[in-house]
């Protein structure tokens, strides 16, 4: 796991895993994506910079969660353990 990852807010690694930090609303859907991916795709849009019009707008996929929390949801799925409870990021 890179040291960049959001991954590293919801659980601690090389730790036990006694709670989930979530990041946002349990039920509001949210995207994810891997920093790294981010970074290049960000990398690739500057090379090309003189080509682009301005304002143009470019999706990045990502993983998209219709709810939120399916994140958490498989967190729990893989320490085997349904109840395990998910507390709010300390913004």
């Amino acid at each position: 796991m890179t040291g960049n990852s959001w991954f590293r807010q919801l659980v601690k690694p090389g730790r036990p895993v006694p709670s989930i930090t979530y990041p946002g609303s349990p039920d509001i859907g949210r995207s994810w994506a891997y920093l790294p991916d981010v970074g290049e795709t960000m990398a690739l849009l500057a090379e090309r910079d003189a080509s682009l019009a301005g304002f143009e707008v470019f999706h990045f996929k990502g993983h998209w969660f219709e709810r939120g929390i399916e994140m958490a949801e498989a967190i729990r799925a893989v320490v085997a353990d349904p109840h395990l409870p998910v507390r709010a990021m300390p913004w």
